[in-house]
């Protein structure tokens, strides 16, 4: 993976704050950015907590998780990715899903979920230009944690989050998109 394409989706992320910062501005919603190996981005989340300015701003988060494929040698493509990441909003462990859903996943997590896929569509740098046609899998995760025999069991994050897990996000390079 080439430090460029994760540049490329913290421009996107730029771009997805502003937009809904724009547009929800009472909420004023601004998002922060981060990629690497989950455990490194908890790893950083933990240490943003540490410090008081920077532990304010760590959320709403958008992290790319890696490793990530990138298949070459695509007709028309400079590489198709397959991609991983998360939208993730502090909550409560004490709420249940219609309050989680009321305060959390309506007023934050789904307005920047579908500004991300709108600006994913729109940033030219991929051959996908309709948000409603980017291939993935969409997880709500009221609690994210990991998944056993009744749900999910284990905070994987020392912040209790709530988020928008997307999987296998397929997308193609434009050709000549870092020219």
């Amino acid at each position: 993976m080439s430090i460029v394409e994760v540049d490329l989706f913290r421009t996107i992320v730029e771009r997805t704050s502003a937009k809904v910062q724009h547009d929800y501005a009472a909420t004023g919603l601004k998002c922060f950015y981060q990629h690497g190996h989950p455990l490194e981005i908890v790893e950083s989340l933990q240490e943003m907590t540490l410090n008081p300015k920077s532990s304010e701003t760590k959320y709403p988060l958008i992290a790319l998780f890696q490793d990530f494929t990138e298949k070459k040698g695509l007709n028309n493509s400079d590489g198709e990715l397959k991609l991983n990441l998360i939208i993730a909003n502090l909550t409560s462990p004490q709420l249940k899903a219609p309050d989680r859903y009321a305060q959390n996943f309506k007023p934050i997590l789904i307005p920047i979920y579908d500004e991300f896929l709108k600006q994913i569509a729109k940033s030219r740098y991929f051959r996908e230009d309709n948000p409603i046609k980017l291939l993935h899998t969409k997880i709500d995760r009221l609690y994210w944690g990991r998944s056993g025999l009744f749900g999910n069991q284990k905070n994987l994050f020392n912040d209790y989050i709530d988020c928008i897990e997307i999987v296998d996000l397929q997308l193609n390079l434009k050709q000549n998109t870092f020219c």
